[in-house]
């Protein structure tokens, strides 16, 4: 397992980080934390933050439950976790813990994550959590979304769609939006 970064223009190598073998469908994320950017990776139980320039890891975070196929969202210094449940051995309240909001802080000579909060019932299968005007979305592959404050975890409502959704939503203006899998977008 490994994170690679090439060179768009030419496909040129990078860098490449080795890392410990992780299963994870999800994409990394990239973001900028006090003018550096970041490379976030989230898979088999950890989320890690890497120097973009170099791909050296800064930070690490395990205890992580389901987390193999939702990417991370990054919203400033913050990143939204998402997860599903782990099919192996199910616990329903580690995967909602799982499913959470980390700050990446500088420390001393480095960087850690510090958790924000933990998510109580919020679950995300196969979509990606949603940062949209202070709010996150989580939402179930059954189409179930909880929609929490993004700054503490509060929760504002709880909705079933009527509809299965894999699909990451998407928000534009005043409107998320829900991709169904049988094509219904709400």
């Amino acid at each position: 397992s490994y994170l690679l970064a090439v060179d768009k223009a030419t496909g040129d190598e990078l860098w490449k980080a080795e890392r410990p073998s992780r299963t994870s469908w999800a994409s990394p994320a990239v973001t900028s934390i006090g003018g550096r950017a970041v490379v976030l990776a989230s898979g088999g139980g950890t989320l890690t933050a890497h120097d973009a320039a170099t791909g050296k890891e800064l930070a690490a975070l395990d205890g992580l439950v389901g987390n193999t196929i939702p990417s991370p969202t990054a919203a400033g210094d913050l990143v939204v976790v998402g997860a599903g449940e782990n099919r192996m051995k199910p616990d329903p309240a580690a995967s909602a813990r799982s499913n959470c909001c980390v700050r990446l802080a500088a420390t001393g000579g480095g960087f850690a994550f510090e958790r924000v909060w933990d998510g109580k019932k919020a679950i995300s299968h196969h979509a990606s959590p949603l940062v949209h005007k202070g709010h996150a979305y989580f939402v179930t592959k059954a189409g179930f979304v909880h929609c929490v404050e993004l700054k503490t975890g509060e929760e504002r409502y709880a909705e079933r769609l009527g509809h299965e959704c894999w699909a990451t939503p998407v928000g534009a203006g005043d409107h998320v939006y829900f991709f169904g899998k049988d094509g219904l977008t709400t």
